[in-house]
């Protein structure tokens, strides 16, 4: 198994669980969804040959490796923003916590960040 593959599939196990937490833990939904998305896009980046040891790291690359070389859209990096900080709510808010909308949007950014991403890897890709 690839380091990408790796990647993608702890991708999809994070989105499926996020999914399956939403509506009884959304502070552990909107946590899984960014972690959905920083594996796919962690995933997308290895492929280019880059690692990062920080979610920071990955979230610079995004916008430079990915978004500005017109890999991604832009909206993409902008959701990946929104998800960070919903994260930060779900796993760090003291006193805040992530409501079932929220969580539920999180969810579905992070599909979306997931299936932008699938076709950077065409190998891994599902038949189709």
């Amino acid at each position: 198994m690839t380091v990408e593959h790796d990647l993608l599939a702890r991708a999809e196990q994070n989105l499926a669980t996020a999914a399956l937490a939403a509506e009884q833990n959304p502070d552990a939904a909107a946590t899984l969804a960014y972690y959905a998305a920083f594996y796919a896009v962690s995933a997308a980046l290895h492929r280019l040959g880059r690692s990062f040891k920080t979610h920071n790291g990955v979230r610079a690359a995004l916008r430079t490796d990915l978004v500005r070389a017109g890999k991604l859209p832009v909206e993409l990096a902008e959701e990946y923003d929104r998800l960070i900080d919903a994260r930060d709510i779900g796993s760090y808010g003291v006193g805040q916590h992530v409501s079932v909308h929220e969580a539920q949007d999180a969810v579905t950014a992070a599909r979306r960040v997931v299936d932008a991403v699938r076709p950077l890897l065409p190998a891994l890709a599902p038949p189709g």
